[in-house]
């Protein structure tokens, strides 16, 4: 595949739907920031923000949320407009539109130096693209449940499909593979009754091009 194919959208938008599909088979719900859509299982509820209480009363919703961990807000790496993180409320609402529900994970990709020439006599080389997952749990036993899911989803040696969403066909571009994938968390104390859970996860996805 072209080397173009390998854009920063494409790996941001592939990652996140794979790390969306892995969240919900954990038991959350997810509420892309981005869009301002609530993803129930495979249903998703566009508007969220402006139509929030009828879309938390639907049946199907108002069972998920009841039986689920809770709703992850997925962020991306545009920050033109100022998000916040803050604590959830109890019944999923979303109180303002730069407030970002905790708990929340942040998809980022850079792209790395380019590696060697795959072989003699072709421009194909060994690249990667550096992935950066950073969040926020609500409490110290979310923070490692949720440390748990993204060291098993993002496992040294397992392969990613890439797509492309720029073309708008979702066809697959390739596999890539990760390497040097590493979980990590942090627990910063703000004041006496005020905890801030972190975890993150670091990866290096590897293809040719």
């Amino acid at each position: 595949m072209g080397l173009a194919q390998y854009s920063l959208t494409n790996f941001g938008n592939s990652v996140s739907v794979y790390l969306a599909s892995t969240l919900v088979d954990a038991g959350y719900l997810i509420y892309w920031k981005p869009t301002d859509t609530l993803q129930v299982g495979s249903s998703a509820y566009p508007g969220y923000f402006e139509n929030q209480e009828t879309i938390l009363n639907e049946p199907a919703v108002a069972a998920a949320v009841t039986a689920g961990r809770g709703i992850v807000s997925l962020l991306n790496q545009d920050f033109s407009f100022p998000e916040f993180p803050v604590r959830p409320t109890s019944d999923g609402t979303v109180a303002a539109p730069e407030d970002a529900p905790v708990p929340l994970l942040s998809v980022q990709f850079e792209h790395g130096p380019n590696g060697e020439l795959r072989e003699l006599g072709s421009r194909v080389r060994w690249r990667r693209a550096d992935l950066l997952v950073l969040g926020y749990a609500r409490t110290f036993e979310e923070q490692l449940y949720l440390a748990n899911v993204l060291r098993t989803a993002f496992d040294e040696g397992l392969f990613l499909a890439i797509r492309d969403h720029d073309a708008g066909t979702r066809a697959l571009i390739d596999d890539v593979e990760i390497v040097e994938a590493e979980v990590l968390t942090d627990t910063f104390p703000l004041k006496p009754d005020a905890m801030v859970y972190e975890v993150s996860l670091s990866a290096r996805l590897r293809y040719e091009a």
